[in-house]
């Protein structure tokens, strides 16, 4: 028997119920955000080395506070007021990222600065400070002198919704939260073939499904926490053959991002976005008794082609891993080392024992169709410890905006856990499992 879990139809409502009150909420007191539309360019800054340098962006709605990544060395921010001054003190180009914050929301807009090497000793004598006052889209700037091509043509209106997805469907991606901000995710895999029943599972109208909760929350720049709650089912195997047992996971992990592609302040800036991970899944099952296992990760990813193409990789481990089968496809469900000893003592031992760990191999591509829209798959390939014997795939398409994400795929598994879905799926030939996933920054 099975244990009766909402239909993804009441989950899509109160997701998008959800949604709807924060948009609600945001229209009341628009968000900040620049005085003219978001420009297709960055905006555009030049100064010299060792010399002064200040900078400014107009936000309307009455900002709160100010944030800054990729600033080059010297300068600094004011918080209070969103300027950025200083003294750079080595030539170069850098990408920062300006976000002016109030109660309701976030303004973001992007800043190309150049810092050319400083003259002569002789010119240095009658160089005037640059102060430099952006209050004009870039169209309107005039062009800085000897820009880095490279990076400027790195920066397209889909760049940023293409590096900031903080979840990937499967496994977690580089990307972090700004400190202070919040995300969430739910996340729902009918547990059905599709082909068996169309009409239901292809829409996910069953009430046998995988629905993952997951919040994150922005410690500090770079730094983020995120916990997420992914229901069992009742399970029928040998170890429990008259009645289900009951099988909860609880997701904790902290993420920390050390790379930044457009970041110079980041360690080896330009090369990746990469962070590492750190944490555990408690697993609640058989009646009471819990397990914890350690996740441990890294993730790299990097935009290629004018930013229309993302690949990333990475490697995952779990010290203990699970796996669920569903509606009797694939592998059956793997027995931990409890269920084990008790068949061996109730003298039907089976075939092996299944391994504790598993280490898997992530990859991820994900192609923008323009600002907005995605296409995107994901394949785990478990290399050492327990495997179902295929990979975990999934494709699908998603709808990014500022505030939410929207996501349509099909995968071969219906595990959702970070410690189960590393485990593999049910088939390389055909992805049965339908499901969708709704997010949220706030």
């Amino acid at each position: 028997m099975r244990t009766h879990v909402p239909t993804s139809a009441i989950l899509m409502g109160i997701a998008l119920a959800m949604s709807a009150v924060t948009t609600h909420a945001a229209d009341a007191v628009k968000p900040v955000t620049t005085v003219n539309p978001a420009p297709v360019r960055p905006y555009l800054a030049s100064g010299v080395a060792g010399q002064p340098f200040r900078f400014s962006v107009n936000f309307k709605n009455k900002p709160d506070r100010f944030e800054a990544t990729g600033l080059p060395r010297g300068l600094t921010l004011d918080r209070s007021t969103g300027v950025i001054s200083g003294t750079p003190n080595a030539a170069g180009v850098s990408t920062v990222i300006l976000s002016a914050i109030n109660s309701k929301g976030r303004g973001d807009t992007r800043i190309v600065i150049t810092i050319k090497e400083a003259p002569a000793v002789a010119e240095q004598e009658v160089t005037v400070a640059t102060t430099v006052v952006a209050t004009q889209s870039a169209a309107d700037e005039p062009d800085v002198a000897d820009p880095n091509e490279a990076i400027r043509d790195l920066l397209h209106p889909w760049t940023d919704n293409m590096r900031r997805t903080v979840q990937n469907a499967l496994l977690p991606a580089p990307a972090t939260l700004p400190g202070g901000d919040w995300y969430y995710r739910i996340v729902h895999t009918a547990l059905d073939n599709y082909y068996d029943n169309w009409e239901t599972q292809l829409l996910g109208l069953d009430d046998s499904v995988k629905i993952g909760f997951l919040i994150a929350y922005g410690l500090a720049d770079n730094w983020d926490v995120t916990i997420q709650r992914t229901n069992g089912y009742d399970l029928q195997t040998d170890f429990a053959a008259t009645e289900g047992t009951s099988f909860d996971y609880y997701d904790v992990m902290l993420k920390h991002k050390f790379l930044d592609q457009y970041d110079g302040a980041l360690g080896l800036g330009g090369l990746a976005d990469a962070a590492i991970t750190a944490g555990g899944t408690v697993m609640q099952r058989n009646q009471g008794v819990s397990q914890i296992s350690l996740n441990l990760g890294f993730l790299v990813e990097r935009n290629f082609f004018s930013d229309r193409l993302r690949l990333g990789s990475g490697v995952f481990y779990s010290s203990i891993s699970a796996y669920e089968s569903a509606s009797s496809v694939g592998p059956p469900t793997k027995l931990f080392s409890d269920e084990y000893d008790a068949l061996v003592a109730d003298g039907r031992p089976p075939a092996q024992q299944d391994e504790e760990s598993t280490t898997a191999i992530p990859f991820t591509v994900i192609f923008a169709i323009d600002e907005h829209w995605q296409l995107y798959g994901e394949a785990i390939l478990p290399v050492a410890g327990y495997e179902t014997g295929e990979p975990s795939l999934l494709t699908g398409v998603r709808f990014n905006t500022n505030t939410h994400q929207y996501s349509l795929y099909f995968s071969n598994t219906a595990n959702v856990a970070f410690n189960s879905v590393i485990t593999g799926g049910v088939s390389t030939t055909n992805l049965p499992f339908f499901g969708f996933y709704i997010t949220s920054y706030f």
